[in-house]
């Protein structure tokens, strides 16, 4: 995943690609009945993906970064928020 600005709400979030379809996914914050990560999500148009993609490769802001490693550090921040 790929941190990029929203085409919808111009709020950074993770680019994810499912086949031909794109989203940013947002983090929402935890639930406090569970204790789990709650995610909203963002439809992109495939040329706006593409083309932030091509942006962030160009400024060398290209990271990727493992999933889980991503999930830890949304948890950990939510630990903090929600202690």
């Amino acid at each position: 995943m790929v941190k990029i600005e929203c085409e919808v709400c111009n709020q950074l979030g993770y680019l994810q690609q499912l086949g031909n379809y794109f989203r940013v996914r947002h983090y929402a914050g935890m639930n406090p009945e569970t204790g789990k990560a709650k995610f909203y999500y963002h439809q992109q148009s495939k040329e706006y993906a593409e083309t932030q993609l091509s942006l962030n490769e160009k400024q060398g802001n290209l990271k990727q970064q493992p999933i889980e490693q991503l999930n830890n550090v949304e948890h950990r921040i939510s630990q903090d928020l929600y202690p």
